[in-house]
C-alpha cells in the first residue's frame, strides 16, 4: 500500500511527457479515431496506445487514468515477486521486493506512460503462474507482457525452453499438453496481432514472412539507429549499472560463490526454482548487451530476476554467518531507500516543474487549437509531444532536415508546420548535402508560408508556420 500511495502520488505530479509517451499517445488516438486524429508508429508494441486510446474515446482523461492502471499492474508485480522469492526460499520475499522497488531509476520512470515496467510486472506474473503450474494463463499473461514491450518475450522464450526440456528429460508425452497450453495461452492475442498487421501496415515488403514480423524487425532497427554510444562495452555497461543498484552484481557474485561452496545451495540452484530466473537475467544480460544503444530502462526487464537471485544469495549468506537480524536489518535499510528515492523523485520533478516554462509549452502546442479551433487539416511536427494536445487534426513528421522538404511537398497542403531549431542543425561538419537539403526546407517555409508563433523553451526555438493560400 505505501509503494502504491507513492507510486500514484508521484505520477499525478506534471511535466514535460517524453517522446515516447507521446508516440504511444498518438497511436491511442489514431486506432480509435478511425485513423482520422495523429499518426501511428507501426514499430510500436500497441497496448499502451490501445490502452491510452480507450481512455480518450470515452471522454476521461486518458493520462490520470492509464497511469492509475499501469501503477496497479506495478503493484501486481510487486506482489507476485514477492509470492516467487518465498516460494524458492521462506524469508526472502520482502528483501526481494524492495531490492527491485528501491531502485532509483524504476521509481525515476514509475510516472511515465512508458511500456518497461508494466511489461516487466506482467513477466513476474507470468512466471509466477508458470511456477504454479497454470501454463495457459502463464502464456497469456506472458502475451500482455510481449505487446507492452517486446524484449518481454525474451522470458517466455527462456521459460518455453525449460518446458520442452522437461518434456525430453522425463519423456513423457503428457507434457506435450504443458507446452500446448503454454503456447496457445501466448498465440491467443499474438497471433491476431500478426494478422492485423498483415492485412493493414503499408506495402513495406513484398514478402510474406517479413511482413509478419516487421513490427518487431522495425522495432529493433530504430533503437538501432538511435544508438547514442557506439564505443562502451555493452556488458561493461549494465554491470556498472547492476552494481549501483542496490549492489545486485555484488549480491548476485555472493549467490554464485555459495553455489559453487556449498552443496545445499548448489542442489538448490540445479533445480528449476532458481536455475530458470538464473538463466532469464543471464539472457537479458548477454542479449542487452549486444544492442548499439544502452539505456537504464531497457534493463528493467532483466532485474526482477537479479533481485530474486540476490535476496536469496543474501538470506543464505546471513543464515551461514548465523546473524538473523541482519535479515530485518536489510530490509529496513531498503525501506527507507526506497521511501528516500521516492522522496528524490518527487522533489527533483516538482524542482523540474519550477524552472520550466510548463504555460508557454501548454501555448505552443495548443496553438492551433485555440486560433484555428474548426481547422482538421494536416500537420507537419518533428515532436510527437504535439499529439498530446492534438484533438482533430491528422500529423505527418518532418524527420529531420535530410526530408522535411520532401514530406511538406508530398502530403501537400499541409496548414501548420511546427518544428524545433536544434533538430534542423546540420551537425556534422561539411555536410554539404545537409545544408542543401535545409536550405531547401528553410526556402519553401519562407516562400508558401508566415511564421505565425514562436517559442523558447527546454533550451531552443520552437516555431509555427502556416501556409499562405489557406
Amino acid at each position: 500500500m505505501l509503494i502504491f500511495l507513492l507510486t500514484i502520488t508521484y505520477a499525478m505530479i506534471n511535466y514535460l511527457p517524453y517522446w515516447d509517451e507521446a508516440v504511444y499517445t498518438n497511436n491511442g488516438k489514431f486506432l480509435f479515431s478511425a485513423q482520422e486524429i495523429s499518426t501511428y508508429e507501426y514499430q510500436r508494441p500497441p497496448i499502451m496506445g490501445i490502452l491510452i486510446g480507450l481512455f480518450w474515446f470515452i471522454g476521461i482523461n486518458e493520462v490520470i487514468f492509464t497511469k492509475i492502471i499501469l501503477s496497479i499492474i506495478f503493484i501486481l508485480g510487486l506482489f507476485y515477486l514477492y509470492r516467487i522469492a518465498e516460494d524458492i526460499k521462506k524469508g526472502t520475499g520482502i528483501i526481494t521486493t524492495l531490492l527491485f522497488a528501491s531502485i532509483l531509476p524504476i521509481i525515476a520512470f514509475s510516472n511515465r506512460l512508458l511500456t518497461e515496467i508494466p511489461g516487466t510486472s506482467l513477466s513476474i506474473i507470468a512466471y509466477y503462474l508458470f511456477t504454479k503450474r497454470k501454463y495457459f494463463q502463464s502464456g497469456f499473461i506472458f502475451s500482455l507482457a510481449f505487446l507492452f514491450r517486446y524484449p518481454a518475450g525474451l522470458v517466455f522464450g527462456v521459460v518455453g525452453v525449460f518446458l520442452v526440456i522437461e518434456l525430453l528429460k522425463e519423456r513423457n508425452l503428457k507434457k506435450i499438453k504443458n507446452i500446448l497450453s503454454y503456447g496457445l495461452g501466448f498465440c491467443l492475442l499474438v497471433v491476431p496481432f500478426i494478422i492485423i498487421n498483415y492485412l493493414f501496415l503499408p506495402n513495406i515488403t513484398s514478402n510474406f514472412f517479413s511482413k509478419i514480423i516487421a513490427p518487431f524487425t522495425h522495432a529493433s532497427q530504430m533503437v538501432a539507429a538511435n544508438a547514442q554510444d557506439l564505443v562502451t562495452n555493452g556488458f561493461i555497461y549494465y554491470l556498472k549499472f547492476l552494481l549501483l543498484q542496490n549492489f545486485l552484481l555484488l549480491f548476485t557474485i555472493l549467490f554464485i560463490v555459495m553455489v559453487v561452496l556449498f552443496k545445499k545451495i548448489r542442489k538448490d540452484f540445479l533445480k528449476k526454482n532458481l536455475l530458470i530466473p538464473f538463466t532469464i537475467a543471464i539472457s537479458y544480460l548477454i542479449y542487452l548487451s549486444s544492442l548499439v544503444h544502452y539505456e537504464p530502462r531497457y534493463f528493467f526487464s532483466a532485474l526482477p530476476f537479479f533481485a530474486i537471485i540476490s535476496g536469496v544469495g543474501a538470506t543464505e549468506f546471513i543464515e551461514k554467518i548465523n546473524f538473523k537480524k541482519a535479515i530485518m536489518i536489510l530490509e529496513i535499510i531498503f525501506l527507507i531507500v526506497l521511501i528516500f528515492n521516492y522522496s528524490i523523485s518527487i522533489n527533483l520533478q516538482i524542482s523540474n516543474n519550477k524552472q520550466t516554462d510548463l504555460e508557454a509549452i501548454d501555448n505552443y502546442y495548443q496553438y492551433i487549437l485555440k486560433t484555428d479551433p474548426d481547422f482538421e487539416g494536416l500537420v507537419a511536427i518533428d515532436n510527437p509531444v504535439f499529439g498530446i494536445y492534438n484533438e482533430k487534426s491528422k500529423i505527418v513528421y518532418l524527420a529531420g532536415p535530410f526530408y522535411a522538404q520532401a514530406v511538406v511537398l508530398e502530403n501537400q497542403p499541409i496548414k501548420y508546420i511546427l518544428y524545433e531549431e536544434r533538430n534542423f542543425v546540420c551537425w556534422r561538419e561539411g555536410d554539404k548535402e545537409c545544408v542543401k537539403k535545409l536550405d531547401l526546407f528553410l526556402s519553401l517555409l519562407k516562400e508558401e508560408y508566415t511564421l505565425v508563433y514562436t517559442e523558447d523553451f527546454y533550451g531552443t526555438k520552437h516555431y509555427i508556420y502556416k501556409l499562405n493560400y489557406l
